[in-house]
């Protein structure tokens, strides 16, 4: 039946005495037991990969043991889910802390790991598969210090690895982290609190309904407890609008379009569709009756019966149909130990599969799955036809082409959508404006869902209007909170954005960084800092782009306390990352300073000398050769100009820079990437970006004239 279960054994020949055990077979798998043993393993481990070795066998005992209550139908498929999930929570309880061990030995770093680990999907579910991948959430502690927080997203990758990593034995889980917040684009993980704003001002409805299967699996016990409080209001808020299912079952019926017929989760009569009747009425009933706030979908089709929710025919076929997938697709994946959802297509392999799954044949297998997809979508429709029917706005999305999802998820995001798509029903010119828009920067829309205020102006033609960025940073008193501060930095960054969409003469580089500008300038008065703030990369040159960062140079010119400058910058750095925390798209980057990240953040006009004369290497220089003054005293900028432009390039720098510049594209781009990297590919931007660099370099007179790219080509 199993390649997978084949090769454990092969391993491990011991394990096989399981098979003789039947005692040991009805005794459920419990996590306590598990964990135990787990602890002794690993107290006798030599080495952190001996530890990782430990897991994985660890791991191989259970699966042999759910495998044969399995075949020989010792459990029930909700019981070998379940074990599997139990399996999966003590295993990843115990990565965690040997990961966080390791990685802090040598470190001044807290004994207890501050990332709490969230599952969502069938894991948060209790409902995995024998080749799930497990769906993850990284939780920080709100009080994590700064140094602390610097370290998560390097101890994340190294708990990732421990998981995935292929070793003797074999990965432990594949991990999928695409459902935390913001989604691929958002960081890898992120503080209790900016995932609860997240939730309450951000999460699409599909995300509300992903919260229904999740919940925290080891950590912090504040964290878990708001976790779980997160859930439950998210997702079984009071009131919610028609618009919301509706959203969601557009996201069903796109991912059913595209989707091929023999995929038994994704298709038609699916397990998406069981899944969603039974979560779509949690979310409806939940907020009146507690005992609907389960996460695993069988047991909530029982309290949906008890309370007669749904006619009894619905739960009887729903709950028989969803089991015979749900074992379909675990016979499907322990196969191979693949992650597929699709029936083989070769004929002899679903005859095996028919076979193993106890039918008659392979007729007697595809008659019997075609009448349960059949019921289920029978099911589907029926009870969720109320939210599907034609939507007052589908001719308008229809005008929207391909980017029709977008537009919906922007626009029945908004209070009163209503009135927004009867607007756009009347009105072309405000029709094409949304339309441009969602075809020309849908990164936008996550934002836009939630700033009315711009999205009216994109309705009446407002945007269209040239503004100054930086008045609105101006009008921000040291009194305002920080979320209204990052909320009004925000809207600067959608009406900039949205403005360029609809117009691509718009200079975007130059108003983002104006807005830049203004905001570092209101926060060095905030942080009382008094050395002068340089801009590099692409800020120096105002020519951001929607996701640059703001490469810094914090210069302290005049006579001054080390400490005293020190302390200045990381006031000022830490009012950027509250900024960002509560969603102001402000990144900055010190870097490029003198001794990059263990140099000090805060450069002495004395310190940036010797520097210069002694350690400051072509790229370097390179670097810190397109630099404007943001804020502070010219004398700074002079100096730096100085130190960096005073005489043209040696002939030995000027190869070294040539082979750095072979190196990038060898090393960050990989052969079959070249030709489609817009920015570091041969005839990519960096090619002129760096053309322009070294005219800098070798003319220095001229450098006045150099700083932008555009300014450089034209002279």
């Amino acid at each position: 039946s199993s390649q997978l279960i084949a090769a454990i054994l092969e391993q491990n020949p011991e394990l096989g005495s399981l098979a003789l055990d039947p005692e040991e077979l009805l005794r459920p798998l419990e996590a306590a037991p598990m964990r135990a043993e787990g602890k002794r393993l690993i107290e006798g481990s030599t080495s952190y990969r001996h530890t990782l070795d430990r897991l994985r066998f660890l791991k191989q005992k259970a699966v042999i043991k759910i495998a044969l209550a399995d075949a020989i139908g010792l459990w029930s498929p909700p019981q070998v889910w379940r074990a599997l999930s139990t399996a999966a929570d003590v295993i990843i309880a115990l990565a965690r802390e040997a990961s966080w061990n390791e990685y802090r030995h040598g470190k001044d770093l807290p004994e207890e790991c501050p990332v709490t680990i969230v599952g969502m999907g069938k894991l948060g579910g209790e409902e995995l598969n024998f080749s799930s991948d497990v769906d993850l959430i990284y939780v920080v502690d709100d009080e994590a210090s700064p140094e602390v927080e610097k370290h998560v997203p390097r101890f994340c990758e190294k708990f990732r690895r421990a998981l995935s990593d292929r070793m003797f034995r074999g990965t432990l889980y594949r991990v999928d982290l695409r459902l935390r917040p913001f989604g691929a684009s958002g960081p890898v993980a992120s503080k209790m609190k900016t995932i609860e704003a997240y939730y309450e001002k951000f999460a699409e409805p599909w995300e509300h309904l992903a919260l229904i299967r999740s919940r925290a699996i080891a950590g912090d016990p504040d964290v878990i407890f708001r976790w779980r409080a997160v859930r439950d209001k998210t997702t079984f808020k009071p009131s919610r609008g028609e618009w919301a299912i509706s959203s969601i079952l557009d996201m069903r019926e796109r991912l059913e379009d595209r989707s091929i017929q023999d995929d038994i989760k994704r298709a038609a009569g699916g397990i998406r569709d069981a899944e969603f009747v039974v979560q779509i009425m949690q979310m409806l009933h939940g907020p009146k009756i507690d005992e609907l706030r389960g996460a695993e979908t069988l047991s909530m089709l029982g309290v949906l019966s008890k309370h007669e929710l749904l006619p009894e025919k619905a739960i009887t076929e729903l709950g028989e149909g969803y089991t015979l997938l749900r074992v379909i697709e675990h016979h499907c994946q322990i196969a191979a130990d693949q992650q597929t959802h699709e029936i083989p297509k070769d004929i002899e392999d679903r005859e095996e599969l028919a076979r193993r799954l106890g039918f008659s044949g392979l007729n007697d297998f595809e008659t019997r799955l075609s009448l349960c997809r059949s019921r289920i979508r029978h099911w589907y429709a029926n009870l969720l036809g109320p939210f599907t029917g034609s939507h007052s706005h589908q001719e308008v999305l229809d005008k929207f082409g391909p980017a029709a999802g977008d537009a919906d998820a922007w626009i029945s995001a908004l209070p009163d959508a209503d009135a927004f798509w009867s607007s756009l029903t009347e009105n072309e010119s405000s029709l094409d404006r949304f339309r441009q828009i969602a075809t020309y920067a849908p990164a936008l829309i996550p934002w836009l869902k939630q700033a009315v205020a711009i999205t009216e102006q994109v309705m009446t033609g407002e945007i269209n209007e040239p503004f100054d960025p930086a008045e609105p940073i101006k009008r921000i008193d040291a009194t305002q909170r920080v979320p209204e501060a990052a909320m009004t930095i925000r809207r600067g960054w959608l009406r900039i954005g949205a403005r360029w969409a609809l117009d691509q003469s718009v200079p975007y580089g130059s108003l983002q960084a104006q807005l830049v500008d203004a905001v570092l300038t209101r926060l060095r008065e905030q942080a009382k800092a008094s050395f002068s703030i340089i801009a590099l990369g692409s800020l120096g040159a105002c020519e951001m782009t929607v996701s640059s960062d703001a490469d810094l140079l914090l210069l302290q010119h005049g006579e001054s306390d080390a400490m005293e400058d020190e302390e200045e910058a990381r006031r000022l750095l830490a009012l950027i990352r509250g900024l960002r925390t509560a969603g102001a798209p402000l990144e900055a980057d010190l870097r490029l300073r003198p001794e990059g990240r263990t140099g000090r953040l805060a450069t002495s006009a004395e310190g940036l000398r010797r520097y210069a004369q002694t350690r400051l290497q072509p790229w370097e220089k390179m670097a810190l050769s397109r630099h404007r003054l943001v804020v502070g005293a010219p004398a700074a900028v002079a100096l730096l100009r100085d130190l960096v432009l005073t005489e043209p390039i040696t002939q030995e720098e000027f190869k070294s820079l040539l082979t750095m510049k072979t190196r990038i594209e060898d090393e960050r781009v990989g052969p079959l990437e070249a030709q489609r990297s817009l920015k570091l590919g041969p005839g990519g931007m960096d090619d002129i970006v760096w053309l322009n660099h070294l005219n800098v370099l070798c003319s220095p007179h001229l450098r006045r004239d150099l700083m932008n790219t555009d300014n450089g080509l034209e002279l």
